[in-house]
Order: C-alpha cells, then structure tokens, then sequence
C-alpha cells in the first residue's frame, strides 16, 4: 500500500466502499496503530458533506467528559489528499449495513423468523 497524510499513515487493505468513496484500514507511522480512514471521492458535494460530518464528531467528542466510555466512533483528524476528504477514526468491527446484510442472509437460509422483531430477539 501507499503513504498517506503527508507519511504518517500506510495503506493496510480496503474494507468497504460506497456511492460516497470507501474506507481504507491504515496503521499509523510509528506506532503502528491500526486505524479507519473513510476516503470521500473528490466531488464537491460530497467533500462538503464530509467536512460537515466531520465538525459533527468534534462537537461530540467535544462535550463529552475526557475519561468518557460512550460508545462512539472517535475521530481523529481529517486530512486532503488529492482533493479526497479523508477523516481517520477508530478501527472497529464491520459497518451496521454489513451485520444486517449477514444476519438477513442467515435468517434466509436457516428458516428463522425475518422482519423487524428478528433483529430484537
């Protein structure tokens, strides 16, 4: 993989792409720290959106208490690169859309119950 971020971050693999751009595993420089960066598609309108998404995480982390567990997907910094927005945050497990698309496909071939109340059981 290629460096990023002016170095400080080398491409590990893909894990997912999008109508929007996709996210790229990366691990810092140094520490070798694993870490998500969602590479918007250098469109206007899409960049915007990202900028606005990423002041969106900073006024939450923003407010809550420094020792704070909440359980949200922490953002680091955002940088440009080649005119595509990138924000790097936490490297967590698989999307939400993933897990429901696995789970449907199992309710699907092992006969159980599908509709809202099978998420819920």
């Amino acid at each position: 993989g290629g460096r990023f971020d002016g170095g400080q971050l080398e491409v590990v693999r893909e894990l997912g792409k999008g109508t929007f751009g996709r996210v790229v595993e990366m691990s810092e420089r140094g520490s070798g720290a694993l870490c998500a960066v969602k590479v918007v598609r250098a469109v206007s309108k899409y960049r915007d959106e990202a900028q606005v998404e990423a002041d969106i995480l900073r006024e939450v982390q923003a407010r809550l208490p420094s020792d704070s567990a909440v359980p949200i997907c922490r953002l680091h910094r955002t940088f440009t690169e080649r005119g595509h927005f990138c924000i790097v945050l936490d490297r967590l497990g698989s999307s939400l859309y993933d897990v429901l698309r696995r789970r449907r496909r199992q309710l699907e071939v092992g006969g159980g119950r599908s509709g809202v109340g099978a998420y819920f059981s």
